[in-house]
């Protein structure tokens, strides 16, 4: 029987989000799950009580009245909701840019190699010998999972903000007579850094773009280097090796200060790029009149501040008309 060919692919592996201005029926709707048999258990993280189904927890009843919904999708998690409900990220991470009382307090991004352009044995040495740049505070290297050969290299902490880690997923789980090569790279976002990265997912709609750009900022392997000849930072090459995998990517800061200004760029990158297409496919169909007819449906409803301050500051330039 022919072995079928895995695709190296970039995934959301882990997702904690807090939604205080939605309930929880609305949420389990629009997330598509509504035909799920969810199981009712004791909650955790200060939540009294959790619906569970395959790695997805929706807390709820929390101990103070504002802490609102706590999404919690864990890898199986992940892969539940695309598998079982609508797989709209999108939709859930515009929770959480769209409404200043949501939040997200961990992502992580993982990238599957399956073609071998992650040598993790090359990835180990250049760690040891300090043949890399790197933001992150502190890293080990692990061996071993149970009794299979499997190998961990970290940087960073599960404490810190930021954490890479590259492993044998192959050995993690028992398949390496089935994959030989199955090399993760996984980096691990906390509360402080996750707010640019939902940004530029929803902005875009690259996760394989976000990824490396995240990693590069944060993360470089390179060629070995002799101190006397110059500035590691600024004179060194990039391995061989990593420059292939991260190709065309550049920087991406993934912090930012609470209370970050809505711009006028911000507007425009949300509907030209998040809502493009929908706009383009929406004027195919209706004319302009149907649209401000729609618009005028949904004016009287609560609205984020982040748009009267953008329309505040027009004003004070002349340069919008508001209806009063």
């Amino acid at each position: 029987m022919e072995t079928q060919t895995l695709l190296n692919c970039i995934s959301i592996d882990y997702i904690t989000i807090t939604i205080r201005n939605m309930p929880l029926e609305e949420i389990i709707m629009k997330m598509g799950l509504l035909n799920i048999n969810f199981k009712n258990v004791k909650g955790h993280n200060f939540y009294r009580d959790c619906m569970t189904f395959s790695g997805m927890n929706f807390l709820y009843n929390g101990l103070n009245s504002n802490m609102g919904i706590c999404i919690e999708l864990k890898g199986t998690g992940c892969r539940a909701f695309e598998t079982f409900g609508n797989g709209d990220y999108l939709q859930l991470l515009s929770w959480v840019i769209d409404h200043e009382e949501n939040n997200c307090t961990r992502l992580d991004l993982a990238y599957d190699d399956f073609s071998g352009i992650l040598p993790l044995e090359r990835i180990r040495d250049d760690a040891i010998a300090g043949n890399y740049l790197s933001k992150c505070k502190g890293g080990n290297i692990r061996q071993g999972f149970g009794n299979q050969d499997g190998l961990t290299v970290y940087f960073g902490s599960r404490e810190s903000e930021f954490l890479c880690r590259f492993y044998d997923k192959s050995a993690e789980k028992c398949v390496k007579d089935k994959i030989p090569h199955w090399v993760r790279c996984e980096i691990q976002l906390g509360k402080n850094l996750t707010y640019n990265t939902l940004k530029d997912i929803t902005t875009y709609d690259d996760l394989k773009a976000t990824f490396f750009k995240i990693l590069n900022n944060y993360l470089r392997f390179i060629e070995p280097f002799n101190n006397e000849a110059g500035n590691k930072s600024r004179d060194s090459i990039i391995a061989d090796y990593w420059s292939n995998f991260i190709g065309i990517y550049g920087k991406m800061s993934v912090f930012s200060k609470k209370g970050v200004q809505y711009t006028e760029e911000n507007l425009k990158k949300y509907i030209f790029g998040q809502a493009g297409n929908a706009l383009w496919t929406f004027f195919q169909i209706y004319d302009v009149e149907d649209f401000f007819h729609e618009l005028e449906r949904i004016e009287k409803k609560d609205k984020n501040p982040k748009y009267y301050d953008l329309i505040k500051k027009f004003e004070s330039l002349n340069r919008v008309g508001v209806k009063k």
